[in-house]
C-alpha cells in the first residue's frame, strides 16, 4: 500500500512515533487510511498457527513497550484482538507497504517476524481452545495463501452424505464462526458443538447482518437466536449434520418470544410463543442478501402458513401491516423451501462465493504456488472414462464435438435418438417465435423466454413475473392436452388454441411440424423438440448442427446466402433466444457441476442442458470456436442419481476438451 493513500495526519504522526508518543491516540478508518479491516479475522489467520498473544509480543518487540498502547504497558500481552491491537497490527502494515486490513497472513507474518528479530512457530496451548480435528478431511495442504475456500463437489456442489454419490468437497482455513458470532452479542449457541462451528466468513457475515435486522425490528426483544451446526474445520460429513460439508449450511433455532434456553423447540407446536417479526426480519435479510447469496433455507409448510394466516388475522395493527408486507415479499420464494424435520429449526445453505474451487482447481493452483496436496479419492482412478462407458454402457450416451463451421471432430452415436429433458427448450422457443412473428402479441415476452429458458422464476423466487419453465413448456406445444392431464400449465395468459375469439394478446402455440419447417433450416433433420418423452427425443448431431448454426449466426460466420438471409428475416428472434441463452449460463457456472470440465477457461461460454428422468444433457459454444453436445441417458430415473449423472456428464465434457 502507497504511503500516498494514507491521510495526511496519520503521516504525521508515523513522523513523531519514535519519540515514544503513545499509538493508541490514532484510530485507522479505512477509507481515510486506506486500509479495510477484515472483521472475520480475529488478528491472525488460524493457518498461521499463531495466538494473538504471540502477534502482540512481536509488535511489542517492533515497537517497543514505551510506544504501546495503555494495556500493553504491563510488558505482557493480554490474548485479546481488540481495537488497539487491530490498529497496531495495521499501522505495522502500512508502515511496511503491506496489505492494510488489520490481519496478520502469509504476506504480513514473514515481515512481522524478520522485524521483531525472531521467528515463532509453535502456538501456546494456553492460549488457545483445543479444537479436534475433522477425521474426514479431504485436502490437506502446506503453505497455502491463508484464503478460506469452500471446495466445490462434483454433481452434489456442497457435498453429499449418499455413500458414493460425490467426492466429499471440503473447506479450507476454516474460520470459527461461533467465535465470530459470539462477538457481535446478537446469538447464542447450542452445547458442546464447538468442534462444528466452522466455515466460510461469508456465513458470519450473513448471520450477522440478520441478526442484526431481526434487533431492528424489535430492539426490546431479549431472547437470542441459537445457533447449531456450521462443518468441522476441515469439513466432510460429522454427526447430526452429515450434509454440511463446506463450510456454507448453518442449522439455526427460530426466534422465541419466551426463553427456551440453548434448544431447539418447535415452533408449530409451540406457535404461541414465535416472536413472528424477528423471525421474518431474519429470513427476509437472508433471502435478499447478494452476497453471499442463499442457496435454500429449509423449514416447514405448515409454520408458514400459520404466520401468514396470523399476520393478515392481525393486519389492522400498522405494525403487522408491515411485517406481512415482507412476509409476502419472501414467503413464496422457492428458496425458502419445505423439508421433512424442520419445525424446530432452520436449515440455511448459502452458494459458493467467489474464489470457490473444485479439488481439482484447488490441486492445481497449489501445485503453481509450489504447495503440497493430496486427496482421498471415492472410486479407482485411471483410464478413460469415455472406453469405460463405451464398454459398459456404450448405448447410454452420445456426443459430438466439432466447429461451428460444421466439421465434426469426434462422436459417439451422434444418430441415436436420446430423451432431450429441458435441452429441447431452445429450438421450442425459437420456433415459437419465428412461427408467431407476423403476430407479435402472441409471440412469449421477455419475460416468459426467461422463465422457460434460464429458470429465472426458480433462481429468483419471483413468481409473479416470471412462469415456471415447464409449465410455459406445456403451454406452448400443441401437442399436450392440458384438458387430458392433471399437470400444471402457465395461465397468465390463454392460448390461441382456445380462445373463443381470435385473441391478439393470447400465448401462441407451436406443432410438430411447424417445429420441423423452422428447425430445417438449422440442419436438424430427425429430431422432435414438444414437452413429453414421446415429442422430445433429438440426436447429439442434429443438436450440434443446431448449436453451430446459432454459433455462426452469432457471429455474422455464415455457412452460404441461404443461411444469411434467413438469419435477415429473423434476426430479431434469433438474436432474442442467443441473448437469453447466454444469460442462462451464468446460473449453470454459478452451480458448479461444470467446473472442473474446463469449459471456463474460454472466456466466451454460452450452453444450454437437461437433466430429468434420469437423462443429462449439455451443449456448449465455446469462444465460438468449438461446439460440444452430449447427451446421456444411464438410468429410468433421476432419484439419488443426480451426483453420478452430471459427474459423468461433467467428465465427458472434460475428456472431449483434453482430448481435442
Amino acid at each position: 500500500m502507497s504511503y500516498k493513500l494514507v491521510m495526511e495526519g496519520w503521516k504525521k504522526f508515523l513522523r513523531k512515533d519514535t519519540t515514544g508518543e503513545n499509538i493508541s491516540e490514532l484510530t485507522i478508518t479505512g477509507a481515510d487510511s486506506g486500509c479495510s479491516l477484515n472483521k472475520s479475522c480475529k488478528c491472525v489467520l488460524p493457518s498461521m498457527n499463531l495466538s494473538v498473544s504471540q502477534i502482540q509480543d512481536m509488535l511489542v518487540a517492533v515497537y517497543g513497550i514505551n510506544s504501546m498502547p495503555i494495556s500493553f504497558k504491563s510488558g505482557k500481552a493480554d490474548g485479546d484482538c481488540g481495537e488497539e491491537t487491530q490498529n497496531l497490527i495495521m499501522k505495522f502494515q502500512v508502515d511496511n507497504d503491506l496489505k492494510c486490513d488489520g490481519c496478520v497472513g502469509p504476506e504480513t507474518l514473514p515481515i512481522l517476524q524478520k522485524l521483531a528479530g525472531g521467528k515463532v512457530t509453535k502456538k501456546p496451548k494456553s492460549d488457545v481452545k483445543k479444537v479436534e480435528p475433522a477425521s474426514t478431511a479431504v485436502v490437506t495442504t502446506s503453505g497455502d495463501t491463508g484464503q478460506t475456500i469452500s471446495l466445490i463437489g462434483t454433481g452434489y456442489t456442497h457435498g453429499s452424505k449418499r455413500k458414493g454419490a460425490n467426492v466429499i468437497p471440503g473447506i479450507i482455513n476454516a474460520v470459527h464462526i461461533h467465535t465470530i458470532l459470539a462477538a457481535t452479542g446478537l446469538f447464542t449457541f447450542l452445547p458442546g458443538r464447538e468442534k462444528y462451528g466452522f466455515g466460510n466468513p461469508v456465513v458470519a457475515d450473513a448471520l450477522s447482518a440478520a441478526g442484526q435486522s431481526a434487533k431492528n425490528i424489535s430492539p426490546d426483544s431479549k431472547n437470542p437466536l441459537v445457533i447449531g451446526n456450521l462443518s468441522t474445520k476441515n469439513g466432510g460429513p460429522m454427526p447430526f449434520s452429515s450434509s454440511h460439508q463446506v463450510g456454507l449450511d448453518v442449522d439455526t433455532s427460530l426466534y422465541s418470544k419466551v426463553d427456551k434456553g440453548a434448544r431447539y423447540w418447535d415452533a408449530v407446536r409451540g406457535f404461541k410463543d414465535l416472536d413472528i417479526p424477528r423471525n421474518v426480519a431474519f429470513l427476509a435479510s437472508l433471502l435478499k442478501s447478494t452476497s453471499p447469496r442463499v442457496y435454500h433455507i429449509f423449514t416447514d409448510n405448515t409454520l408458514k402458513a400459520l404466520i401468514t394466516r396470523h399476520l393478515k388475522q392481525n393486519a389492522s395493527d400498522p405494525a403487522m401491516a408491515e411485517v406481512l408486507e415482507l412476509w409476502n415479499s419472501i414467503r413464496n420464494d422457492r428458496r425458502l423451501a419445505h423439508w421433512k424435520g424442520h419445525r424446530d429449526h432452520f436449515h440455511i445453505r448459502f452458494t459458493h462465493p467467489q474464489g470457490s474451487m473444485t479439488v481439482a482447481q484447488y490441486k492445481k493452483a497449489s501445485r503453481n504456488r509450489g504447495m503440497v496436496a493430496s486427496t482421498k479419492k471415492s472410486t479407482k482412478s485411471g483410464g478413460s472414462l469415455i472406453e469405460k462407458l463405451k464398454k459398459s454402457s456404450s448405448s447410454g450416451f452420445g456426443y459430438v464435438i466439432g466447429r461451428p463451421d460444421g466439421t465434426i471432430i469426434d462422436s459417439h452415436n451422434e444418430g441415436r435418438k436420446f430423451y432431450g429433458a429441458s435441452i429441447q427448450k431452445t429450438m421450442a422457443a425459437m420456433a415459437q417465435l419465428i412461427a408467431h412473428k407476423e403476430n407479435p402479441a402472441a409471440q412469449m415476452n421477455d419475460d416468459e423466454l426467461r422463465g422457460l429458458l434460464t429458470y429465472r422464476r426458480r433462481t429468483t423466487g419471483d413468481s409473479s413475473r416470471y412462469p415456471d419453465s415447464n409449465q410455459i413448456n406445456r403451454s406452448i406445444s400443441k401437442s399436450f392436452n392440458r384438458r387430458a392431464s392433471n399437470r400444471r400449465v402457465y395461465r397468465r395468459r390463454p392460448n390461441v388454441s382456445e380462445s373463443s375469439s381470435l385473441n391478439e394478446s393470447a400465448l401462441g402455440r407451436v406443432s410438430h411440424e411447424e417445429i420441423k419447417d423452422i428447425a430445417k433450416n438449422f440442419g436438424v433433420e430427425d429430431s422432435k423438440f414438444l414437452w413429453g418423452s414421446v415429442n422430445n427425443q433429438q440426436t447429439p448431431k442434429d443438436f450440434f448442427n443446431f448449436f453451430a448454426t446459432l454459433s455462426r449466426m452469432d457471429t455474422g460466420k455464415f455457412k452460404d446466402s441461404k443461411e444469411e438471409a434467413y438469419y435477415n428475416t429473423y434476426k430479431q428472434e434469433i438474436d432474442k433466444i442467443i441473448s437469453i441463452q447466454k444469460e442462462g449460463t451464468a446460473r449453470q457456472k454459478s452451480t458448479g457441476w461444470l467446473n472442473d470440465s474446463g469449459v471456463f477457461n474460454f472466456g466466451n461460454v454460452w450452453m444450454k442442458g437437461g437433466y430429468a428422468i434420469g437423462a443429462g444433457n449439455i451443449a456448449l459454444v465455446l469462444d465460438n470456436k468449438y461446439v460440444i453436445v452430449v447427451y446421456t441417458r444411464f438410468f429410468t430415473n433421476t432419484k439419488n442419481k443426480r451426483g453420478i449423472i452430471l459427474g459423468r456428464l461433467s467428465g465427458i465434457v472434460k475428456e472431449l476438451l483434453d482430448n481435442n
